[in-house]
Formats: structure tokens, sequence, C-alpha cells
């Protein structure tokens, strides 16, 4: 009992278990509550500060920006554009900003500045594509990229440049695939116009270059015109050209006041064509080959005589238009014609595939492989005597000739001394001869048969009548 009544003293006095666990709940929950609290209140400090930051970088930004366009309009119009840009002028494209007016922007930051030539697309006058300068001048923040302030503003000259100076327009073409007739435009390619030596005026910073704009045209404007021998060129430097492709070149040009002179830059992956030639049975064939090379139906060709084919079966390879000509071009149905001596000609055609979108980050397999048989033609045998008049034949030998329709000698040989007094000569089958014999005597004993056709695998007889010389004498 005493026990029990301690237990109850010591109860009565404190707390218990479950009076403690909902007290240490609810401070921690008071904990919780002040913890998100803070939070909240400290992420709106942040947010508020940030806000504020952005708001004065942006403001600086704007005035910077303002400053570099009433600087760039307070220019001569012949230096409004980059150093290192189309139009050339005096402006660097890109320089660090730090503030203006004593206010420090707090953020590393960089100022860009482009200067692209504009058309005023004047309903009615001639589109020069050069008649003003866009001039866009953009500051952007170094940590992350953003855009801090941005504007446009053209410049227009106080005379229209055209009036004195002269335009190019270049266009870059793809003309390696099949998206389009005339090959696809293409966009954001680098093209470098190269003037000549001796311009006056002088071009202040040598070759301009450019990017393509959608239509995949680049402007270049206000050029001097050139004056004797001068030309301008104009293409895509070796260094921005994408690996696989290749330009055909643009011809230098001469450039007259007032002349917008359009240029076509065309780039593509050239082509492989691979000749490998075989027996009927399948084995290598082996011998010395013509090959002509069309592209397309009734279009140029293209030849390489005496191309050597061994025993090993290499495959001959053709890239060339001719043995010093350009690339072969692609998205072209090529045609092929191979002869040798003692094979039937043979002939083949192959549209080559076109190439995958500019520019491609693989080569193409812009190849096709010309496989052909080189087969023996049908021969025919022509078993020829030469008689004198009344049909007694020619026993001294004589001379006998086989010409085809065209007159070309393709068989000789003299008849045999003794019977059956012939001579036995294999020609084509199924082409049209004319076999001539000619003796001895003065003057000579001859004589022609004409029409000769010798069918294939067989022995065709044809007898030659003198009808010249002596009947008395022999051959």
């Amino acid at each position: 009992m005493g026990r029990e009544r301690l237990i109850m003293v010591h109860t009565g006095r404190g707390r218990s278990r479950d009076e403690l666990g909902q007290g240490l709940v609810e401070v921690l929950v008071a904990m919780v509550v002040f913890a998100i609290v803070v939070t909240s209140i400290v992420g709106m400090l942040v947010s508020g500060t940030s806000i504020t930051t952005l708001a004065k970088e942006r403001t600086i930004a704007e005035q910077g920006v303002s400053n570099q366009i009433e600087a760039i309009r307070a220019l001569d119009y012949k230096f409004v554009g980059t150093t290192t840009g189309n139009p050339s002028g005096s402006i660097q494209s890109s320089v660090a900003f730090a503030g203006v007016n004593s206010e420090d922007l707090g953020e590393p930051a960089t100022m860009t500045t482009s200067v692209r030539f504009a058309s005023a697309d004047v309903p009615g006058s001639a589109l020069t594509g050069a008649d003003y300068k866009k001039v866009t001048v953009t500051i952007t923040r170094n940590n992350d990229s953003k855009v801090l302030a941005s504007a446009v503003t053209y410049v227009s000259p106080k005379l229209q440049a055209s009036q004195t100076t002269g335009t190019v327009q270049a266009t870059v073409t793809d003309i390696g695939n099949n998206q389009a007739q005339s090959g696809t435009l293409l966009q954001d390619v680098p093209v470098t116009l190269t003037p000549p030596a001796g311009l006056n005026p002088p071009v202040p910073n040598g070759p301009e270059s450019d990017v393509t704009d959608a239509s995949g045209t680049v402007t270049f404007g206000g050029l001097t015109p050139t004056t004797g021998a001068q030309l301008y060129t104009v293409g895509i430097a070796s260094a921005d050209l994408p690996a696989f492709y290749t330009q055909i070149a643009v011809p230098g040009f001469q450039l007259s006041p007032t002349q917008i002179l359009p240029q076509s830059i065309q780039v593509y992956q050239p082509v492989t064509l691979y000749v490998t030639l075989k027996n009927p049975d399948g084995s290598n064939w082996v011998g010395t080959a013509n090959i002509t090379v069309t592209a397309g139906s009734g279009g140029t060709n293209y030849q390489f005589n005496n191309v050597s084919f061994t025993s090993a079966g290499t495959p001959y390879a053709i890239t060339r238009q001719g043995p010093a000509g350009a690339p072969l071009l692609p998205n072209i149905d090529y045609f092929i014609a191979v002869q040798a001596t003692n094979v039937v000609p043979v002939s083949d055609d192959q549209v080559v595939p076109a190439s995958g979108v500019y520019p491609a980050t693989v080569a193409s397999d812009l190849t096709y492989t010309f496989a052909e048989t080189m087969t023996p033609p049908a021969m025919g045998t022509l078993d020829v005597t030469a008689n004198r008049p009344g049909s007694s034949a020619c026993r001294t030998g004589a001379t006998i000739t086989v010409r085809d329709g065209s007159g070309t000698t393709v068989a000789t040989g003299t008849t045999s001394t003794v019977a059956p007094y012939d001579v036995q000569l294999q020609v084509l089958a199924n082409a049209t001869y004319s076999v001539t014999a000619r003796g001895g005597g003065s003057p000579a004993r001859t004589g022609t048969v004409s029409n000769v056709t010798p069918p294939p695998n067989q022995t065709t007889p044809v007898a030659v009548t003198f009808t010249t010389g002596s009947a008395s004498t022999n051959c």
C-alpha cells in the first residue's frame, strides 16, 4: 500500500507521457511554420533584390544601346559597317560593355553591333537590295547570355549608293540533291567577296564576308566599279566549305556603275562511278577498253580511253568529267558505253542518288558500280574462192579483202594454191560485207561480190569472179 501511494504521489507531481509527446509535437510544428515563414520572407527579399538588379541592368544597357546608335548615326555613311563584316566600316562588331555615364552595370556584358544592307522595296523602283543599312545593337549578359537591351535603326546615304557604285547579289545553292528542280537554296553559308587590286577609291578592308539569308542570298553593296582588266571574285572560302563538298568556281567578273550583278555559287557532294568487267562465266575480263560516260540523255560525253582491266578484277573509278575535268555531279542519269576488240559493245545507265541536307556531317554514298559482261561477238565464216572468167578457180593465189558497210577493212587473206583453192576468213555474223579478189597481170585482175551477210556459227561460200584482165591466163 505504501508503494502504491508513492507511485501516485510521484505521478501527481509530473506530466503524463501523452502530455509530454503532445508538447513536443506542438514545438516541432511551431518550428516548421517559423522556417516556412522565414524562407518565404528571404525568398521575397532575394526576388525583390534580383528584380531591382535586373531593372537597373536593363536601364543601363538601354542607355548604352541608345548611345551606340546615336554614335553610329553620326558617322559618314561609308563608315557604317563592321571592321570584319559586310558592309565594311569602322565599327567593332563586339566589345565589352561595363556601363555608361559612370553607372557600373555590375556584371560582365558584351555589346554586339551588326550591319546589313537593306532594300527600300519601293513599288516600281529597281530593287538593289542595298538602298539602306540596317543596324542592330544588342547588349548581352555574359554569365547567362540574357539580352538586356536591343534596338534596330536604319541609316540611309545622302545620295543613293547605286548611282555611283555597284551591287553584287550572290546566291548559294546545293545542286547535289533533288529537293528542288535547280537545287536547294542554302541559308547561313559564309560567302567572301574579294575585290581586285588597284581599285580607285580602294576598298578599305580588303575581302568582305557575310552569310546568306533565308533566300540563300547575300548582298554586297556600295562596291567600287572596275576598270580595264580588274575583276572581282566571289565564293566560299576553303575554310568555310564543309568536308565532302566541292563548289563550282565562279569566274572573275567586272562591275559597272549602277550595276546589280547576280552571281550563282553552286556546291555539291561529288559522285564516283565504278566500272567492273566480267566474262560470261563470271571470271574477271582481261584486256583494254574504251569507256564513254554521258551525263544525262543527250548530255556531254566524257571519254576514258585505253583503260586496262587485269585478272585482279579491280574496278575502274571515274570521279571527274573527263580525265582532267571537274568532279561528277550527283542526281544525274549517267550513261556508259564500253568498247573493246572482239567484244560486243555494252551500254548501261543509272541515276546516281542525291546527297543529304547541306552541310552533311558524313559523306553521302554517292557511288554506283556498273558491272558489265564482256561477251565475244557471234562470228561467221566466209569461204572465199577467186575464179577466172568461165568459173575456173585461180590456182596461183589471189588476195582477198573483206570490207564492212562503212568501207573499213575487217579481214584479208590469200587463196590457197592447192585444191580447193580457197581461204576462210572469220567476221562478225549478221553484218553485211563486200568481198574483193585481186590477182596478177597488168592490168590486175579484180572482182567484187557485195551484200554478203554470214549467219552466226556457219560457213558461207563466196565465189568472186574476175571482171577485168585476160581470161586465157591464170591468176
